[in-house]
């Protein structure tokens, strides 16, 4: 259990942001070309495999091997809590350092942000935070949503759908 210290951790304050140019010669994580094509290919109709499938076509080398499947310890506070997200991240950490990986962690939109604020610092500048799938979708649906209040396309959504599940959309 690691406490987070808000003092010690600057949060957003320590966050630069370097010109496009120098991030030009830095390799990314390009696995959204993945998701990308994946999603296109789907749209036609071909016979492609699902994320396993796909994942087994671009992986390179021999298999792991069997995966298992253990429960690790609970932390026993809010999930919300900052202390909870910080522990959270620094073992993701280790356990990646200790397997020679780059740690990944995707959270849903609440605990996106406050992950974000912990791994702007350095200790966990390693990881790499993303934001879940069905929570971007909806985020995005939400700005579409106030771009077009007003323009009558709720009325219209509500002929199609129950009113209650307009408003959630």
């Amino acid at each position: 259990m690691y406490h987070y210290n808000a003092d010690k951790h600057k949060g957003f304050t320590s966050l630069k942001f370097p010109e496009l140019q120098s991030l030009k010669d830095r390799v990314f994580n390009n696995s959204w070309q993945i998701d990308a094509l994946r999603h296109v290919t789907r749209q036609l109709k071909s016979p492609i495999p699902e994320w396993s499938g796909t994942m087994q076509i671009f992986q390179q080398g021999s298999s792991t091997g069997v995966s298992d499947i253990t429960f690790l310890p609970m932390i026993d506070l809010n999930p919300s809590d900052m202390s909870c997200i910080y522990s959270t991240l620094m073992f993701v950490s280790k356990e990646a350092s200790r397997q020679g990986r780059t740690p990944v962690i995707t959270f849903d939109q609440p605990l996106y942000w406050k992950s974000i604020m912990i791994t702007s610092g350095e200790e966990c500048s390693n990881i790499i935070v993303r934001l879940g799938c069905f929570h971007t979708q909806t985020s995005f649906l939400g700005s579409i949503r106030r771009i077009m209040s007003g323009s009558g396309l709720k009325e219209v959504l509500e002929l199609i759908y129950a009113p209650n599940a307009v408003t959630q959309m």
